[in-house]
Order: structure tokens, then C-alpha cells, then sequence
């Protein structure tokens, strides 16, 4: 896990991402289950298979957000105008 330097902003905009991806994730789980149970035969079901791969992705996001929170490291932003590594410029 690599360090990341961030400002407090930026820590609270992915932290609120990351929230918002878990209840999408929440969202898509009922959609994959949906799918499945309107039956048919899972390599013919394209909507099952659709969810699925959206699933996929959003988990792969939600994993690189959490491993980025954890390895946070908050700063404030300097004050004299200098730009540093995190900032925003």
C-alpha cells in the first residue's frame, strides 16, 4: 500500500465517492440477483451477464478507493502559496 498525500478536502471527496459506490454496489447486487431469477440459462442471459460486468467494475473502483483511504496520509495545504505534493493547484 503506497502513501497518499492528500488535503483535508480532497480526503472527505473521495471518502463521499466511495460511500456513493457502496450504495451502487447495493443497487447492482439486486439487479444481478433480478436477473437471475427472471430465469433462462446464464450464458444466454444477457442482462444477468450485463450486471455482472458492471459489478465487476464498480468493485475493482471501490477496491482502488479503499486502498487509497487507507493509505491516506491528511495534510493541510500550505499557506504561503507554495504548491506541494496532494494540492490542488
Amino acid at each position: 500500500m503506497t502513501e497518499m498525500l492528500l488535503t483535508p478536502a480532497g480526503f472527505e471527496r473521495l471518502n463521499g465517492e466511495y460511500a456513493r459506490m457502496c450504495v451502487e454496489r447495493a443497487r447492482l447486487v439486486g439487479r444481478v440477483r433480478s436477473a437471475l431469477d427472471s430465469g433462462g440459462a446464464i450464458p444466454e442471459n444477457g442482462e444477468y451477464l450485463d450486471a455482472r460486468h458492471e459489478l465487476a467494475l464498480l468493485e475493482r473502483r471501490m477496491r482502488l478507493a479503499e486502498e487509497r483511504l487507507l493509505g491516506a496520509e491528511v495534510v493541510d495545504p500550505l499557506p504561503d502559496g507554495e504548491v506541494d505534493v496532494g494540492e490542488r493547484v
